[in-house]
Parts: structure tokens; sequence; C-alpha cells
């Protein structure tokens, strides 16, 4: 659940709007029935089912054997949201953000460390998500996703602050932005039937975000970058 309560955190700091749990799992449930065209699109049904098994979801086996369906998946208290869900209500509450990672995400097909889920002509400021690595987990190791902040403890970063070079990746990431139906019906498709170079091992840094009226923290996990992710916390006793 941890990227559920760290969304519920992000639209309240930028929305000022508090949302469940609840709230979000029947906004996904929405989202793949509008996908899926009610679920009467195979094509699209087997695509969504391939994209989350490549992310290692690991319940979406069950859809597969005809044993849950995407409904029973996300309302399930095991729930486990990958990537693209995270993707998708990103979009739904048009939140303008960026996921980074050490290691190349999957929604740029492997190509890149930053990956541009919700944008339009008026964004300057953007949430920065820091993603994990989508392998084959145990089911008690949850995914888990950080923020980054500045020192004003603020999610929204403005792009203009940024150093030049970090600058130059996010444009790319922005020139290359792509929306959900695009990446289904053609992207995932193209990446399904062309060879692509195996990825290298190991890992990079991520980019640097600087604030010109603060210097951030650096990353624990990375010896350069001056950031701190942040909203890491156990979810509350009680949602409501």
């Amino acid at each position: 659940m941890c990227s559920l309560y760290l969304l519920i955190d992000i639209i309240q700091e930028i929305y000022n709007k508090t949302i469940t749990i609840e709230d979000l799992k029947n906004t996904l449930i929405d989202e793949y029935l509008k996908l899926s065209q009610n679920y009467t699109n195979k094509t699209r049904v087997d695509k969504l089912i391939d994209i989350l098994k490549e992310e290692h979801q690991l319940d979406v086996l069950l859809i597969e054997e005809g044993v849950l369906n995407f409904e029973r998946m996300i309302i399930h208290d095991g729930f486990k949201p990958v990537n693209f869900d995270i993707w998708i209500l990103l979009v739904h509450y048009k939140i303008p953000s960026i996921f980074l990672s050490h290691t190349l995400i999957n929604e740029t097909r492997f190509n890149r460390h930053e990956f541009v889920c919700y944008s339009d002509s008026d964004t300057t400021k953007y949430v920065f998500i820091v993603v994990p690595a989508m392998f084959k987990r145990p089911e008690t190791n949850i995914p888990k996703y950080k923020i980054i902040l500045n020192n004003n403890k603020k999610m929204l970063i403005s792009l203009t602050s940024m150093q030049k070079h970090c600058n130059a990746n996010i444009t790319t990431a922005l020139e290359s932005i792509t929306d959900i139906e695009h990446y289904i019906d053609t992207l995932f498709t193209k990446y399904m039937t062309t060879k692509y170079k195996p990825k290298k091992k190991g890992v990079r840094q991520l980019i640097e975000l600087i604030e010109e009226d603060s210097v951030p923290e650096q990353l624990p996990s990375s010896p350069k970058p001056n950031l701190q992710p942040e909203i890491e916390r156990p979810p509350p006793n009680n949602v409501s």
C-alpha cells in the first residue's frame, strides 16, 4: 500500500483534497474498465495483462487463468500497485509528475531513467517520484516509492531551478511524452516485437535537482545528488 499512501499525500498537498485508499482503488478500477472498454476489448485486456506481468504484478497471473478479474485484484487487501498503476492514477488526477529511477524505466521501453507521467502546456513544476525497479519480489516485500522534496519541504519543483544537464534530461523526457492508450496499443507492442540490446548491469545516479533558493540534502543511496527523498512512513491505523 506504500505507493497509494504516497499518492494520498501528493493529492493533499497539490489540491488540498483528502482522499482514501478506497477512492484510489475505485478510480483505478474505473480506469481499467475504460482502457479495456469494459473488458470487451480482448486485445487491450491481453496487453494490460502483459504490461502488468512485465512489472511483476503477481496477482495478474490469476486474471490470466480466469480466477480473478481486474476489479477483484485491485480491491484485494494484498494489492501492490506497480509503476503502470501509479501512472494511471497520476494521469487521472492530473498531477504534473515525473518518474526517476536508478534503473531504466519500463514505460520508456528501457531507454531512459526519467519518465514524464503527466504534463500540460502550462506546467512548469513537477512532482518527482523515485520509483523502484520492477522485478519479482517476495510477497512481503512491498515496492517503495519516494518523493523528492527541497529544503522548503515542497513537492513541486520548478524546471527552471534545475542544473543545466539535469534540465536536458527532463527536456528529452518531455519531448517523448506519451499517453497511456498509445503506450498500450503501440509502444508496448513495438517493444514486444523488436530486439533491443540487453540492459547494462549497474545503476547510475539520479539527476540532481537544485532549487535556486535552497540546497536540498543528499539522497542516502546516491553520493552526489543534493536531494532528500521524503514521504516514507507506515500507514495510519485508520483510513477515513
